[in-house]
């Protein structure tokens, strides 16, 4: 019986490891590209897992980056349309529950505007990027660092 347990554990653990490997950060870019300058931030990542229309993704921003002036979300490859509000240090970008599901392992892309960027742009700066479902599970999280468009 103990051993049928420790079966069933690791095979639990092995696909929730499996699930968040399939997960790929690529970039965050900043348009335009300029010290201490608003921003449209562009987000970029392989999904490992379906996006529902209410899948919210949160960035906790460095201090340095101004949200004062945030306007809104977009997306080429998610539909349906965003909100965007801050909550403590991090700045949330919600589905509004309309738009198509989206299936797993695509390229996925979510643009913020407008995001104050710092003075010193030689810096490195990260980024930890969630990714939440209806009941605010993370379905992943990681870290990107600012890079210019190329």
């Amino acid at each position: 019986m103990i051993a049928q347990m420790k079966k069933s554990l690791f095979m639990v653990l092995l696909t929730g490891v499996l699930s968040l490997q399939a997960q790929s950060l690529h970039r965050v870019v900043a348009s335009p590209f300029e010290p201490a300058s608003p921003s449209v931030l562009r987000f970029e990542w392989d999904n490992g897992g379906p996006i529902t229309p209410l899948w919210r993704l949160g960035v906790v921003l460095p201090p340095e980056f101004d949200r004062t002036q945030l306007l809104l979300a977009a997306s080429r490859s998610i539909n349906g349309g965003f909100t965007v509000a801050n909550s403590g240090d991090t700045l949330w970008a919600v589905r509004s529950g309309a738009g198509d599901r989206i299936n797993a392992a695509e390229r996925m892309d979510l643009s913020v505007a407008s995001i104050g960027l710092p003075s010193d742009l030689q810096k490195s700066y990260p980024f930890i990027f969630i990714i939440q479902d209806s009941s605010r599970r993370a379905l992943f999280s990681g870290t990107m660092t600012l890079s210019r468009e190329e």
